[in-house]
């Protein structure tokens, strides 16, 4: 089954589905903080996990296996049109 949403992820489900050392990598580089949200792009579907591409700040962007339950619970991105100053 393909799902084409996107979805928007916290710092907190981030941390608990990304490695430690991954974590601590995109910390001290300054691509993740710990009060937003982002968004996971979908790549793959399987019965028990879902594979996600998350946009970090910077254009840095992450790898995530997350449980289908999570994936299913994360609510849908919504995108924002730019403001030009």
């Amino acid at each position: 089954m393909i799902v084409d949403v996107d979805k928007q992820i916290s710092f907190d489900i981030i941390e608990q589905y990304a490695t430690a050392l991954d974590i601590q990598k995109m910390l001290r580089a300054g691509v993740i903080s710990n009060d937003c949200d982002y968004l996971a792009i979908h790549i793959e579907n399987h019965p028990e996990f879902d594979k996600v591409i998350v946009k970090l700040d910077c254009g840095y962007l992450e790898y995530v296996t997350l449980p289908t339950e999570i994936f299913n619970e994360l609510p849908n991105y919504e995108y924002r049109e730019k403001q030009v100053p």
